[in-house]
């Protein structure tokens, strides 16, 4: 069945202790732990059904590590330097891409410069139906990483902070 990565923004987790990694390498094989403060936790998650997927999942490693604390998603977000890179043409040519009609809005815009940053799903899938380049393997779309962090961060019936 294909799946596709989603990665969880968290917290919590004592990474210098033995009992941690043990949970996690043995009860958890296919998932790992990326990135900083907060650490990313990355999964696969069914494609069928990716947003229940990633929640079920989750509830498994907090009941597994209640310690553990729900940040959001980490939605990949990419500027045109990373679009440049991952598409494989110069940073002129992304440059260009992100100026053409249709290309995704920008997510956000990162220090007092304004520098657009996109969510690097909606970049590969324009990439991919408007300029027939093949970048990546399939991803979560943006309403389906939104509707994961909804479910874990903001409704009630999931606790994001550490249990206790």
């Amino acid at each position: 069945m294909p799946s596709l990565p989603v990665g969880v923004r968290i917290s919590g987790l004592d990474f210098d202790d033995e009992a941690t990694y043990q949970v996690l390498g043995e009860k958890f094989p296919d998932m790992f732990i990326a990135g900083e403060q907060p650490h990313v936790l990355m999964m696969s998650v069914s494609d069928a059904d990716p947003i229940s997927d990633a929640i079920e999942r989750v509830r498994a490693v907090q009941a597994e590590l209640p310690q553990l604390r729900v940040h959001g998603v980490d939605r990949d977000l990419v500027g045109t330097t990373d679009i440049a890179h991952r598409a494989g043409v110069s940073r002129e040519g992304a440059r260009k891409w992100t100026q053409a009609e249709g290309f995704p809005v920008p997510f956000a815009h990162i220090r007092a410069s304004s520098m657009p940053v996109w969510v690097w799903s909606e970049v590969a899938q324009w990439l991919e139906t408007v300029r027939s380049v093949t970048v990546d393997n399939p991803l979560p779309t943006l309403a389906a990483l939104s509707e994961i962090e909804s479910q874990l961060v903001h409704k009630s019936g999931f606790n994001s902070s550490p249990a206790g």
